[in-house]
């Protein structure tokens, strides 16, 4: 094989060789943790003796070095969508597994992370979870509340996955501008944060008026209605 594969055959004189496996590297895939074993064949391809091509090459018995690869807390990872948008007062449902977090530690899900996610523009609204079992907030006591402009999750990643894969971004009324969602997962490990920008885009919003329900006035007399109020457009 080439250089940096998982086997290779050099052919050469022994003080070329010893060069070449004075400097030699194991490196493990990628995540991997376990036992991994190095084995070493070496055989003389029946060089000449005195001049004399030997017609059966000599081979020294197999020599093989177990490796140990130990096994590290690997940091979490968050997967976002692209930047969003949606019109003032419209709920956006941010699903489809577009928005979850992960731990190369834990292949079927099942470790437990704490997830923060968080509105950081004041007033832009409230964020609604698509689940909240099997969660606990920071103290560690069930989350009973749903929709809220911060949360904190802790719980199995399946979980927090169930929660966050159909969440919803509801906006204030009248809000216009641009939303952040900050993301933030750890698993005591440094903390890794994404931010999801959802714009906002105002709308032509319908005219009020504020008229007084009844008018009390004695015969005669001419009344003038208090506390009347147009207002051509609330964007105004």
């Amino acid at each position: 094989g080439s250089d940096a594969s998982t086997y290779m055959v050099l052919e050469g004189n022994p003080q070329s060789i010893n060069t070449a496996l004075s400097g030699l590297k194991y490196t493990p895939n990628l995540n991997y943790h376990g036992s991994d074993t190095f084995t070493l064949t070496l055989s003389d391809l029946g060089n000449a003796i005195d001049g004399v091509k030997q017609a059966t090459a000599k081979e020294a018995a197999p020599y093989s070095v177990v490796i140990t690869v130990n096994s590290v807390a690997d940091p979490p990872s968050i997967t976002k969508p692209a930047d969003l948008e949606t019109d003032e007062e419209g709920a956006l449902t941010i699903g489809s597994s577009t928005l979850k977090v992960e731990d190369p530690d834990s292949a079927d899900g099942t470790q437990d992370l704490t997830v923060r996610i968080s509105l950081t523009t004041d007033g832009s609204g409230l964020l609604k979870l698509a689940s909240i079992a099997n969660l606990t907030d920071e103290a560690g006591d069930a989350l009973v509340a749903s929709m809220a402009d911060s949360f904190t999750l802790k719980g199995a990643i399946n979980n927090i996955n169930l929660a966050l894969n159909g969440l919803v971004y509801d906006p204030a009324v009248d809000f216009a501008g641009v939303a952040e969602i900050k993301i933030e997962a750890t698993d005591d490990n440094p903390t890794v944060t994404e931010t999801l920008a959802v714009t906002v885009n105002a709308i032509n919003d319908d005219p009020t008026i504020t008229f007084p329900s009844s008018l009390v006035l004695n015969e005669g007399d001419v009344g003038t209605p208090n506390n009347l109020l147009f207002n051509p457009d609330s964007d105004v």
